[in-house]
């Protein structure tokens, strides 16, 4: 999962706008050009699908929408993507991208930390020096 932050939102935004040929900040704007309703429609996608879970009203509030369209929006980018090819294709570049900007971001962090590892998950049991096992 990507992290929630305002900086991931909007390389996100840009990934999705550069991809689409549109400009960024047409996407908070109320015109219903198809171009940037899909973009919308993407940016919601893939808030709700890669991102750290949060409610629709919270993606909502990032693209000047309500929870109803944003059901909608994820609803029509898995139809979108199930029944035109030049979509999925333009759905998988954006998708690789997405992904990348996660792995730089965690590689920038353990290269800035190479001696660090990296923590393990919560709930995961670990020895501690003196051979205990606890819960982190």
């Amino acid at each position: 999962m990507i992290p929630w932050t305002i900086e991931n939102i909007e390389n996100l935004k840009q990934i999705v706008c550069y991809q689409k040929g549109i400009n960024k900040n047409d996407i908070l704007s109320k015109t219903r050009l198809r171009e940037i309703v899909e973009s919308r429609q993407l940016i919601a996608y893939f808030l709700y699908m890669k991102f750290e879970k949060k409610s629709l009203k919270k993606i909502g509030d990032q693209l000047g929408k309500d929870h109803a369209t944003i059901i909608y929006s994820i609803k029509r980018v898995q139809i979108l993507k199930d029944v035109d090819k030049d979509y999925l294709e333009q759905f998988d570049r954006i998708e690789k991208q997405v992904v990348l900007m996660n792995k730089k971001k965690i590689l920038k962090r353990r290269n800035v930390f190479p001696h660090m590892p990296v923590s393990p998950k919560r709930g995961i049991l670990r020895r501690t020096l003196n051979r205990r096992m606890r819960v982190i």
